[in-house]
């Protein structure tokens, strides 16, 4: 599903996409505890990177999960966000999985966990802290949470 507001971008050497996956059953997120490899270290994260070139935000999501995690996104995605900082454009991409797994890890992440996403750990990644501060980004999240998986969610009061 996509939103009115999704534009993809024209500018694609300055931007890069990622998921949220979700989980069907449990309505908990895959989250992604970055390594110190890893631009911005040691802090949790959606599953993504930058884009290559002449690659569309979707396609740099669909990519940079199945390097990341091993999951090969074969369904739609629904576009949650999109953020610019300092010329970089990120889009955030929500992906349905039926059960959580085990994603295998790269030396980009030293770690995951599937959490209630208004319990995300933290410290969290800066842009996953704007996102969920975001009162349309967490609206939509909060909306698909509750029609996925049944769960009730509240974002805007947790913490």
């Amino acid at each position: 599903m996509t939103h009115a507001s999704y534009r993809p971008s024209s500018e694609r050497r300055r931007s890069g996409a990622g998921c949220l996956i979700l989980c069907r059953r449990t309505g908990r997120f895959l989250m992604c505890l970055r390594s110190h490899r890893a631009p911005a270290p040691h802090v949790w994260s959606v599953w993504g990177g930058r884009a290559e070139v002449d690659e569309s935000a979707e396609e740099t999501a669909r990519r940079e999960v199945f390097e990341e995690t091993g999951l090969k996104i074969d369904g739609p995605l629904e576009h949650i966000h999109d953020q610019e900082t300092f010329g970089f454009r990120y889009d955030t991409f929500l992906c349905v999985v039926e059960e959580e797994f085990a994603p295998f890890l790269t030396p980009e992440a030293d770690g995951f966990c599937w959490s209630p996403i208004e319990l995300v750990p933290t410290p969290m990644h800066s842009g996953l802290a704007d996102l969920l501060a975001n009162s349309r980004a967490a609206t939509r999240l909060e909306r698909a949470v509750e029609r996925i998986s049944g769960r009730p969610c509240s974002i805007s009061t947790a913490g």
